[in-house]
């Protein structure tokens, strides 16, 4: 991933060159060389990545966690419901920004003025709730997983006054 995002700022930020007539495509849009010159197009660009980089790596991050937690045995444990939680809430996150980038994107070109960037559209699937329903499953399973510590946090209290009472 880190080398993607290197490769990509390469060609942000190196390869155009003046008078170039090539294009660049990132994402949904097409940039031509002389548009890349532009700061305010870097700016962009670069400040675009790095939100879904830092979205990416600490989703990376929180299923790392998860997966150590349960390679310890420690399934039913209060970081694993947290980080559960936090996965959902971070799909939420990544729905929001699907449908708000294109729009803030579109605003943005259009306050700099700039006529040199396309928006090519892809083949349209209706995908805009899935991130939504993937997080809210997130967050049902680390409620699921929040009653079951509670139950087994339960048994154990009960064990251990039934091993009082022998």
């Amino acid at each position: 991933m880190v080398a993607g995002l290197a490769f990509v700022v390469f060609f942000v930020f190196a390869a155009p060159v003046a008078g170039g007539s090539g294009k660049v495509t990132i994402g949904n849009y097409v940039f031509t060389t002389v548009a890349l010159q532009s700061s305010h197009v870097k700016f962009w660009v670069m400040l675009v990545l790095a939100i879904v980089a830092a979205l990416a790596l600490t989703f990376v991050y929180l299923l790392r966690s998860i997966f150590s937690n349960l390679s310890r045995g420690e399934i039913f444990c209060d970081p694993n419901v947290r980080h559960i939680r936090r996965l959902g809430l971070l799909l939420i996150a990544g729905g929001i920004l699907q449908w708000l980038l294109p729009v803030a994107t579109a605003v943005f070109f259009r306050t700099v003025g700039l006529d040199d960037v396309a928006y090519r559209s892809p083949v349209y699937t209706f995908d805009g709730f899935a991130p939504f329903a993937h997080g809210a499953l997130m967050i049902l399973l680390s409620w699921i997983m929040a009653v079951g510590l509670g139950v087994r946090e339960d048994a154990e209290k009960l064990r251990h006054d039934a091993e009082l009472v022998i």
